[in-house]
């Protein structure tokens, strides 16, 4: 997931084939000889590109961030490239929150969603295409594509991103231009979780703004470095005002705490021990198979999580000298997470405390990149426990094993949609009476899945929504002076 293939093919065609008759048929099939026996995985069938008809889109800018007040403008080109003038059908899509305004500007004037404009352009033309999107101070994230087509075949799409400040997650995008990103944003829609998209170029130069979002994921895959100096101050700011952090990354071990390393210093070395409570053992462990360890709130219910393989990306990639490192952690208030399979004193992961100067904040770092987990419902239930560990309270000391919770709590359902079936887990940290109830958006009462005295400690209920359609429900939890609501979804 997210590796490109590009491929291009040349073919001479017979005078007595007609072209416009013609089609390219691409198969992705298994890996099987002779060929022509695998199985196939996907198929599409495509138009030859006449060359008297062909254009391209591009675009400058793909991200914006700042406040959801401002308009956010970018600006993407079309050009024709083909040997025909040629008629171009301009619209507008956008998926995000159903408060903000969009609209595109041609030559031709401004339009809103919804609306198209249409343009002519001579071989060789370009021609700008002005787009504005306003968040109409609602915070959130959204993704606005331009596209065009002509009647003569020729099409293509751009797409900018917009994130304002104050969300929930900040998940950053540094992998150096793939798209590994799009696997931990499967699981944040999976969550409904509140998340904004930016790359890390934008860090340095908001290092204030940083501090408006609870959680960050910061993603760096395979690049070098992972974390750059300014990026690494940016990260101090934001852990020392109490931040929550999840950073993860192959070989940023190896990067900031190896003194081998070219990009080792005095200030890699402070910050991978006294930010990411971690200490540094080995860059090339040969294992790709971790397991979790039982106890831990992360991953105590992972039994095993391969690095290599699956529908990962891969970024672990012992051929390429892409290792997961091993690494211990360091402090008191630090705990390792993941060891490799069959090394019970050998570790990859570890969460931590983090006491800054002006708040306490959670850490979880992992010397692998989230991408590169090879399951999908591993990934998923990875994403899960550590959000919901990075989003649980920390005043005060935690024990890793105690099985008597501190504070009254209501978890994210897994799994969020769901079809029939999902669990939730809450926690009592003294005898109470307790309810939790599912409504549907109207406020109606659906179902009583607890209604009775419960001791301290942690439960876990589960809903069957075989009788529900699909929908938008919400989950009550009443215990005392608490009450917590969360949203989940049925899925049919």
């Amino acid at each position: 997931m997210g590796e490109t293939i590009t491929k291009t093919i040349q073919f001479i065609i017979p005078e007595e084939v007609i072209p416009d008759s013609c089609h390219l048929v691409v198969m992705v099939c298994k890996d099987q000889s002779p060929v022509y026996t695998a199985e196939i995985q996907q198929a599409i069938k495509l138009a030859f590109i006449n060359p008297n008809y062909s254009a391209t889109i591009s675009q400058m800018e793909e991200y914006y961030f700042g406040q959801s007040s401002q308009t956010a403008e970018y600006t993407a080109y079309i050009k024709n490239t083909g040997l025909l003038p040629d008629t171009y059908n301009i619209s507008l899509m956008f998926d995000g929150p159903s408060g903000w305004s969009q609209s595109f500007t041609t030559v031709n004037g401004t339009f809103n969603l919804g609306e198209s404009d249409t343009l002519t352009l001579n071989p060789g033309d370009s021609t700008e295409v002005l787009i504005g999107v306003n968040g109409n101070s609602i915070n959130g994230f959204g993704k606005t594509e331009l596209q065009f087509y002509s009647e003569q075949g020729s099409f293509g799409n751009v797409e900018f991103r917009f994130t304002t400040f104050g969300l929930n997650i900040l998940v950053v995008d540094d992998d150096g231009g793939n798209d590994y990103e799009n696997y931990i944003e499967n699981e944040l829609l999976i969550f409904a979780s509140e998340y904004g998209i930016i790359t890390g170029d934008f860090i340095p130069a908001n290092v204030a703004s940083i501090n408006t979002f609870d959680k960050i994921i910061w993603n760096t895959a395979d690049t070098e470095p992972g974390i750059a100096a300014d990026e690494m101050n940016a990260l101090i700011t934001f852990l020392d005002n109490g931040g929550n952090l999840y950073l993860n990354g192959a070989d940023i071990a190896y990067q900031m705490a190896d003194p081998t390393s070219p990009w080792y210093s005095s200030a890699t070395q402070s910050f991978f021990n006294n930010y990411l409570h971690s200490s540094y053992v080995l860059k090339e462990h040969s294992a790709t198979i971790t397991q979790g360890i039982d106890g831990d709130p992360i991953t105590d219910s992972i039994d095993v999580l391969r690095l290599t393989g699956g529908t990962g990306a891969n970024t672990i990639n012992h051929t390429n000298g892409k290792y997961a490192n091993q690494v211990n952690a360091n402090g008191t208030n630090a705990h390792s997470i993941l060891n490799f399979w069959l090394k019970p004193d050998e570790y990859v992961a570890v969460r931590s405390i983090h006491n800054g100067m002006s708040g306490t904040g959670k850490v979880v770092f992992t010397a692998f990149g989230f991408e590169t987990i090879a399951n999908d419902d591993t990934r998923s239930l990875f994403a899960e426990k550590i959000i919901e560990w990075l989003s649980s309270p920390t005043n005060v000391e935690e024990d890793p094993y105690s099985t008597f919770p501190v504070q009254f709590d209501l978890l994210q359902n897994y799994p969020n949609p769901f079809n029939p079936v999902t669990s939730i887990k809450f926690s009592v940290p003294e005898t109470s009476p307790v309810t939790i109830k599912v409504f549907d958006v109207l406020g109606n009462e659906v179902a009583i899945l607890v209604d009775e005295v419960k001791t301290a400690g942690s439960y876990k209920v589960f809903y069957d929504g075989s009788e529900t359609s699909s929908g938008i429900y919400f989950y009550q939890m009443k215990a005392g002076n608490f009450i917590s609501v969360k949203k989940m979804s049925v899925l049919k």
